[in-house]
């Protein structure tokens, strides 16, 4: 439960580094979730962190039809926001 804990606490912070010495330690962390059913994914978009969004995404973080859609979401937002 704590390893659950500092991984998620570490996708929030936006820590890739971090992030991905947790899932090369523990590789079953990739698709954990919060206590209100919150994935790793669904926190680095919130959060807006871009680079461990990616990062999870290419380490093949599964994704639900809601994930999904939030993450078409979030490539339209970044992508506007480039242009500013």
């Amino acid at each position: 439960m704590r390893d659950t804990q500092d991984f998620l606490a570490a996708v929030k912070a936006g820590d890739a580094e971090r992030v991905a010495r947790m899932l090369d330690a523990n590789a079953g962390l990739l698709n954990a979730r919060g206590g209100s059913g919150e994935s790793a994914v669904m926190l680095a978009v919130y959060y807006g962190k871009k680079g461990v969004l990616e990062l999870l995404l290419g380490r093949g973080a599964e994704l639900n039809i809601f994930e999904a859609r939030l993450r078409a979401k979030w490539s339209a937002w970044w992508r506007c926001w480039r242009l500013i």
